[in-house]
């Protein structure tokens, strides 16, 4: 439908308005036949109208009548409302729209209220023909939201509700808010009608804008003041908190339970108690709340709060909860502590504080407090009696009240000041002070802090120090000695004259104001050369004094020598002092060449040489090049000397000196060492063979022959060669070098054996003979440091019967006990000393260790035979029988019959003559002998026949091997029958097996010796060894073969 006014009127969903329609028409059908037929009076007509149709249109017809009636008052009371709606749509802010949305999709405004133009800036009119006019008023990024709500209703058929921005009417300088709602109701047609409000909430989202800025800046400030905000419910004993008051307890907000009990969980237990009394209080009292507690944190850490609360009471006047914020005093509190422990630190020093401390009433001057120490200084016994004394007595001219009274104004009105002057104390005495006044607040007033130091011996150390300085200045000035005093500048790297001595200026020809300030490396050019420099930063340093020794100076104006001292004062600043040493340095230099200089022929001395050689061994090392060193003397020279004169000796030593020189190279020396012996250095040799031409043309020019006046002479060299670096024994790539002294006795050793071997030649040392000569001998001294150290020691391996078992005797084995090295037999050791006469004070020491430990075992009960090995060297001693002789004497309860030397085959062999006499007086002597190892010399009957030993020792060697090799079983065999023939005992060494005995046995040798039967052993534990000795069953079986029995006692 259209109203008059052209725009569409709005639809109200009806239930059933078709039916009515039909009524109304079947009704009006009938009454229009009845007033035709009345109208024309047409009897056909008429006769056509029953009576009851009649009747009942008529009654219809009242029945409508009636109906208009109502319809007519039901229109004019819904004309009433609908005013009545209309006033209230014209009265609500905003705009009520009704829209169609027609199931293409296609949508119109059915109504629109007349604020569609003040909220959307839009005429209605304009709407109508557009729909879409309102919604490109919609902010563009505000579109998809929107037009997804209404979607979204539309397929849930549910009420909607947006809010999104718009610029009215297009203007793009405003931007209001609204809210539309709408509720969809579906049309039969497939329609959907929705009617809706559209809002203007732009200053509501103003005003939520603004709360939202407020609670932030509240958030803020109580962020800032660490401050919370809590609420107490006391009739449910709730609690809440905002704000910051959860982070100010350590907590998140979420972990707090929310009543009482549970915000008292985290004060500290001391503070719970007076807590909830302030809260009763609060209640019984009505007042404020106002509490400080302690908070611990759930990491342990206490803070301090200051909660205030208000009561908020109801209308009845109940007071229903507390209202209040908490803060963070922590900091405040340790402030106040701080504070107050400030104070009592300042109480502290200013009580004991060693100066003096006065304070004084700014205005009056009045003395108001001093310090102990001010009272004992001024000579009071209390801060009454300081104050009560007149300053007038107190200040000594040429001081007074009125400096006092200036000062002070000064340091009002200008700041602190410092001054010194002279008080008398209470005793009269007079003392200097050092004063410092400062302007202070305390309590509000304004007051005058003195502080004094008493520097009475201050000023007389001044005093003295300055009649010192000038005592000092007098010294400094009239000294000998040169002393410049220097200032380091740039980290040491140069140094500048801060005062010099008139010596220096003596010395430098320069003035003491030229040199003030200036640089040294300016005024002296040539001073980094000259080494000072170098000097002066290590002892700015390090502060370590030197003597920088003497040293020659020389630029474009001094040439000279200084000896200098230097050294750091307390101050940082280095001094040096010096002399000038030029006529000492030049007198050295004479005495020097004389000293390191050959006064007849010029050449280098022994001193110089070594000198030299040191550097070349050094030079070579560095080139990895060779050197030789070359002894050379002179083959006739004595003769020439002696036959013609020393003067002629000397000419002929210069003259060949000359020539010797004039042959070498430069870089090599030639020095004289005294009479006809000279060395020469080689140095930059490639290789050995390098030296040969050399060593060749040295001799040619030492046998060219000299004329002396009328007189033709002819001497040769013998040359002693030696080289460095040495090739290292054993070792075909190792070398070593050296020392220079070394050097010179191979070279000298080496001339030698030239001479031994003809004259005019040279010789090379030999490296390789000389280090064997030289373990040799260190060998030697290691040996006789053992024997004065007792590190040798006897074993005694036992002597037997095979078939008896009887022990026969003991052998005395010598055993070294080598502290580093540890036990050593005697093939490593014996060998060293074989031609060396500490074999000969070795063997006495076995002898008489053997006899010692005989005596001991006599003393126990022991009585045992003894043998013991005798060297050649010591049986080849002229005196060795009356050596022997003088040991038996020694130990007169020892028989000589029990004592027996075992003398090995080979040293018989080497004088047999010697040997065999030996031998027949230590029999004379009743001392026996035994010929050891017999059998692996040469062996001979001639040995036999002459020595008249008792027994023969079949070596080891053939008694390991005989029961495998049949040429050692003969050998043994020949041994005992040669034994039976010249009617010896024969005793077998090194038996180590059962069946080695077994056939010791079956050949008739009953006596011997080895491992099998006991091992050498030390002296004490010989008894317990022959108390458990046993011997093997099949050695003591009497029906072995009936051998030659060889056990007999005879021949001793």
């Amino acid at each position: 439908m259209i109203d008059t006014d052209g725009r569409p009127t709005p639809t109200i969903p009806l239930t059933d308005r078709q039916g009515d329609l039909d009524l109304k028409q079947t009704r009006r059908q009938r009454a229009e036949q009845i007033v035709r037929a009345t109208a024309t009076q047409s009897p056909e007509a008429i006769a056509a109208l029953s009576p009851e149709d009649i009747q009942q249109t008529i009654h219809e017809l009242q029945l409508h009548w009636i109906e208009r009636e109502l319809e007519n008052e039901d229109l004019h009371r819904a004309q009433a409302k609908l005013n009545a709606l209309n006033a209230l749509i014209m009265s609500i802010p905003g705009v009520v729209y009704q829209f169609l949305l027609l199931p293409d999709g296609t949508w119109r405004f059915l109504y629109l209220s007349p604020g569609i133009e003040t909220l959307y800036g839009i005429p209605a009119e304009a709407a109508y023909a557009n729909p879409d006019a309102l919604t490109l008023c919609i902010l563009p990024e505000d579109r998809p939201a929107h037009r997804a709500a209404v979607e979204q209703a539309s397929k849930t058929l549910t009420p909607w509700s947006h809010e999104h921005r718009i610029r009215p009417g297009g203007q793009s300088d405003t931007i209001k808010w609204v809210r539309g709602q709408a509720t969809p109701f579906p049309q039969p047609d497939g329609s959907l009608l929705w009617n809706g409000i559209l809002t203007d909430i732009t200053e509501e989202k103003r005003t939520e804008a603004a709360l939202r800025a407020s609670k932030q800046q509240l958030d803020m400030a109580l962020h800032a003041a660490a401050m919370g905000i809590w609420e107490w419910e006391i009739t449910t004993g709730r609690i809440a908190w905002a704000g910051e008051h959860a982070a100010l307890f350590g907590i998140p907000l979420s972990d707090f339970g929310g009543t009482i009990a549970d915000a008292l969980a985290y004060v500290h237990h001391d503070d719970r108690e007076q807590t909830m009394a302030v809260f009763h209080r609060t209640l019984e009292d009505r007042g404020a709340f106002d509490n400080s507690y302690r908070v611990i944190w759930p990491d342990g850490s206490i803070h301090w709060m200051h909660s205030l609360g208000k009561l908020i009471c109801d209308e009845d006047g109940a007071p229903p909860r507390i209202l209040g914020t908490t803060q963070d005093i922590t900091e405040r509190c340790a402030a106040e502590r701080a504070l107050r422990e400030s104070e009592q630190r300042f109480r502290a020093m200013f009580m004991n504080a060693p100066l003096c401390i006065l304070i004084h009433d700014a205005d009056t001057g009045e003395m108001l407090d001093a310090n102990p120490t001010a009272c004992t200084l001024y000579g009071f016994d209390s801060v009454e009696a300081l104050k009560a004394a007149s300053p007038q007595l107190w200040l000594e001219p040429p001081y007074s009240v009125d400096d006092a009274v200036r000062w002070a104004a000064k340091t009002l009105h200008e700041g602190p000041q410092q001054f010194e002057w002279r008080y008398r104390c209470a005793d009269g005495k007079i003392i200097w002070e050092w004063v410092h006044l400062s302007r202070i607040e305390m309590q509000g007033k304004t007051r005058i802090l003195a502080m004094t130091v008493d520097i009475t011996q201050e000023k007389q150390i001044a005093a003295d120090l300055q009649a010192s300085e000038e005592r000092y200045r007098t010294l400094f000035d009239h000294i000998s000695s040169g002393v410049a005093i220097y200032e380091a500048r740039d980290h040491g790297e140069d140094f500048v004259f801060r005062d010099v001595n008139e010596a220096t200026e003596r010395l430098s020809g320069l003035t003491r104001e030229a040199l003030i300030g200036q640089s040294l490396t300016k005024v002296f050019p040539g001073v980094d050369a000259f080494g000072l420099l170098e000097v002066l930063r290590r002892v700015w340093s390090t502060g370590t004094a030197e003597h920088f020794p003497v040293r020659y100076y020389q630029d474009e104006r001094l040439s000279r020598w200084y000896d200098n001292y230097v050294y750091r004062l307390p101050t940082g600043e280095v001094v040096a002092a010096f002399d000038d040493v030029t006529a000492l340095k030049n007198h050295e230099q004479q005495l020097e060449h004389l000293a390191y200089s050959d006064a007849l022929t010029g050449l280098p001395n022994r001193a110089l040489l070594l000198d030299r050689l040191q550097h070349a061994m050094a030079q070579t090392q560095r080139r990895e090049q060779h050197l030789a060193v070359v002894y050379l003397d002179l083959d006739g020279f004595k003769a020439i000397n002696d036959s013609h004169g020393h003067a002629a000796g000397d000419q002929l030593l210069m003259t060949l000196a000359r020539r010797m020189k004039q042959t070498l190279r430069e870089g090599d020396t030639l020095a004289r060492l005294g009479g006809d012996e000279f060395v020469a250095v080689l140095v930059d040799l490639n290789d050995r063979a390098a030296s040969v031409p050399l060593l060749n043309r040295l001799l040619a020019a030492a046998c060219a022959p000299v004329l002396l006046g009328e007189v033709v002479v002819q001497v040769s060299a013998s040359l002693g060669v030696t080289y460095s670096p040495q090739p290292v024994p054993d070792d075909r790539e190792g070398t070593h070098a050296p020392d220079a002294d070394q050097l010179l006795r191979q070279a000298d050793q080496a001339m030698y054996q030239a001479k031994r071997s003809g004259k005019n030649r040279y010789h090379v040392f030999n490296v390789e003979k000389d280090l064997r000569q030289r373990v040799q001998q260190e060998s030697l001294e290691r040996l006789r440091h053992a024997l004065a150290a007792r590190e040798f020691v006897l074993y005694y391996q036992p002597k037997v019967n095979l078939r008896t078992g009887a022990v026969i005797g003991v052998e005395a084995l010598i055993r070294w006990q080598h502290p580093e090295r540890g036990f050593l037999i005697p093939e490593e050791f014996l060998p060293t000393i074989e031609d060396d006469p500490l074999a000969v004070e070795l063997g006495e020491w076995v002898i008489e260790t053997a006899l010692t430990q005989m005596d001991d075992w006599r003393a126990n009960g022991l009585d045992l035979p003894v043998s013991v090995n005798i060297g050649a060297r010591q049986l080849q001693q002229a005196d060795f029988v009356a050596r022997l002789q003088a040991l038996l004497a020694a130990h007169p309860d020892v028989k000589p019959s029990s004592l027996a030397l075992e003398v090995l085959e080979t040293s018989a062999m080497q004088d047999l003559a010697q040997v065999a006499q030996v031998v027949a007086d230590c029999r004379e002597l009743g001392v026996g002998c035994a010929l050891d190892d017999f059998g692996v010399g040469y062996s001979s009957l001639t040995y036999l026949k002459h020595l008249a030993v008792n027994t023969l020792k079949i070596d080891r060697s053939f008694v390991g091997e005989m029961l495998d090799n049949p040429d050692d079983l003969a050998i043994v065999e020949g041994i005992l029958g040669l034994a039976t023939a010249f009617r010896r005992q024969a005793i077998a060494e090194g038996v180590e097996t059962l069946e080695q005995g077994e056939k010791l046995l079956q050949l008739g040798c009953e006596l011997a010796q080895g491992y099998r039967i006991a091992h050498p052993m030390p002296a004490h534990a010989l008894p317990g060894w022959l108390a458990d000795w046993q011997p093997p069953l099949p050695w003591t079986d009497r029906h072995l073969g009936s051998g030659r029995p060889l056990s007999s006692d005879r021949g001793q």
